[in-house]
């Protein structure tokens, strides 16, 4: 049984891939172990979070391969954790599974604005939680009516502290001819991250800007918009690397948010560019407004609009006083959400319940 002086945390964390909500997970461990949490690591053999993580102390990994994760890991992990933490949708599965041969608590993290509610297991799942957390009050309002929940609690994400390099921020901007870079951070999904969208509002801008060049940084088949952006030679897709994403940012004059949903990743490369002072322009995606405020921390305009969206880089560009107010405004809006914030919240979760 665990140490009753000391908190003892399992996170859960079977995604294949490195988006925000493993940004969120690896600090969320980082910060943790800086209080003396004991903790343990339930992620696949492949991911990259355990060899991120592999030196923070007191913790430990439970590596699961092969295609059937659900079932595996449960004995090795057993009922050494106070409380299991859920990270994505498979983790609070497999925590769920491990509740029911266990019966230790378990805690889920949603950060995403959309949960599928695909049947009664799922809805089990989240009624049998100890807690269910979101990362915005759209969010939590949303799991609470679709799972008829009691209470969902918030606790937003945090920054991701990007590392940037000045000399490799400079190379890049004179890859570019130290030309107006605009910029935008998502999966190549035009459905959901609207990249047709800044190509429209980049071709409005042609005019105005010629000097303007518009960064997507993302992974997925980028065919089909470089298809729609073929006339244009100030387009450019750049492969994204993790270790290099924080000098990309940096080096935009503007940092773009077109999307029609407000996801972890979504919100995640908002406040990161907010973090790396760099002005914002966003769409009014749910969530959004827990983190930026029209006009003082950011410039949100209406979703589908190209002409607001051109109009909204316009003004940054050229009014020297409202770009200096958002990124002084948008830095001090991310200071309140840094790793240690974050993790205190959780800390303090976990000890609420298991009080």
């Amino acid at each position: 049984m665990p140490n009753s002086q000391t908190l003892t945390v399992a996170h859960v964390n079977l995604s294949k891939s490195n988006g925000a909500a493993e940004r969120q997970t690896i600090l969320l461990i980082k910060y943790l172990a800086a209080l003396g949490v004991k903790q343990a690591l339930v992620c696949r053999d492949t991911s990259q979070i355990s060899m991120t993580l592999r030196k923070i102390p007191n913790l430990s990994f439970v590596r699961i391969s092969g295609s059937d994760v659900l079932m595996q890991g449960h004995i090795k992990l057993g009922k050494r954790f106070a409380v299991v933490h859920a990270h994505d949708v498979t983790g609070a599965k497999w925590s769920f599974l491990h509740y029911l041969m266990f019966a230790t608590p378990y805690v889920i993290s949603t950060r995403d604005q959309e949960i599928e509610n695909d049947g009664i297991l799922t809805k089990a799942i989240f009624l049998w939680a100890k807690a269910v957390v979101a990362s915005t009050d759209g969010a939590a309002y949303k799991i609470h009516k679709d799972f008829e929940l009691e209470k969902v609690r918030v606790i937003p994400s945090c920054i991701s502290e990007l590392n940037t390099q000045w000399q490799n921020v400079e190379n890049i901007r004179a890859s570019l001819s130290n030309r107006f870079i605009v910029g935008q951070v998502a999966p190549l999904i035009n459905r959901k991250y609207c990249q047709t969208l800044l190509i429209d509002a980049a071709r409005i801008l042609q005019q105005k800007i010629p000097a303007i060049v518009v960064l997507f940084i993302g992974e997925g088949d980028n065919k089909v918009l470089v298809e729609y952006a073929r006339e244009m030679s100030n387009v450019r897709f750049v492969d994204p690397k993790f270790q290099v994403l924080g000098d990309y940012i940096k080096a935009m004059d503007v940092f773009v948010c077109p999307v029609n949903g407000g996801g972890s990743m979504t919100i995640q490369t908002v406040l990161d560019a907010l973090d790396l002072n760099v002005p914002v322009v966003t769409t009014d995606f749910p969530g959004i407004k827990t983190y930026v405020e029209d006009g003082r921390s950011a410039l949100v305009v209406p979703r589908g609009d190209a002409q607001a969206l051109a109009d909204a880089i316009l003004r940054i560009r050229d009014d020297v006083g409202l770009r200096n107010m958002l990124k002084e405004n948008g830095k001090l809006e991310a200071q309140k959400l840094a790793p240690e914030i974050m993790s205190m919240q959780y800390y303090d979760l976990y000890r609420a319940l298991l009080a």
